[in-house]
């Protein structure tokens, strides 16, 4: 279900899109422009899940940047080529990579699902871990990389990694986040404030969000 709020939309796990690659199955939540939510080679920004239940081949996207980050499982090493590299990537620990940098994925002891950017070069793309707790930790969603291209815009996710977290909006209902839903804000000016105070507690003792924030133009171009 895809649940709208004044500032942004709720994007819940069967909500998402779903597609395949080579090593396993991905679930898109955002894509810019929305048409290429099922084609991330094509769009401008993609932001999504992948499970990965087999070593395999990643995808090839040329002239995108790639931010990877592991979010359940027991890691991964990532084989890269030109150079020759290999990354072991623990759960929550991210890399960036080009693309089109051919890459094999070796899982370490199990299937692993990795929260993914996949976004055009001059897209600039931050991606951070938030552990949560029973008390409320205000989002500081205003504090944005001091960029100025003129007309810039931010996009800003929150994800679920694992159990139940609300999120508070002042003078709103609290929305409810479970395992892999998302909130979407709505792409606002660069330097413009969210106009709302922003917070997250979790339902339980303990969670972990992902919060990723893109900054881009209208024509693309940081």
């Amino acid at each position: 279900m895809i649940t709208n709020a004044p500032i942004g939309t709720r994007v819940d796990q069967a909500a998402q899109t779903l597609g395949s690659w080579a090593g396993g199955t991905t679930s898109a939540i955002y894509a810019c422009p929305p048409d290429s939510i099922r084609t991330p080679a094509t769009a401008q920004l993609w932001v999504g899940t992948a499970v990965i239940d087999r070593a395999s081949a990643y995808s090839f996207f040329p002239q995108r940047l790639r931010v990877h980050l592991p979010i359940h499982g027991n890691g991964i090493r990532l084989h890269f080529q030109n150079p020759t590299e290999v990354v072991a990537l623990s759960t929550f620990a991210q890399h960036r990579f080009d693309g089109a940098r051919p890459v094999q994925v070796e899982l370490v002891d199990g299937a692993v699902v990795a929260f993914n950017l996949i976004v055009q070069t001059d897209v600039a793309a931050d991606v951070q871990v938030l552990q949560i707790g029973s008390q409320e930790l205000a989002l500081e969603l205003d504090r944005i990389p001091a960029y100025t291209i003129h007309a810039a815009k931010v996009v800003q996710i929150v994800y679920a990694v694992a159990d139940a977290v609300a999120l508070l909006i002042a003078n709103q209902p609290a929305i409810t986040l479970n395992s892999a839903d998302a909130f979407v804000f709505h792409p606002r000016a660069l330097g413009e404030p969210l106009g709302a105070k922003v917070g997250l507690h979790s339902l339980d003792t303990h969670a972990e969000v992902v919060v990723a924030t893109l900054v881009l133009d209208s024509a693309g171009k940081r």
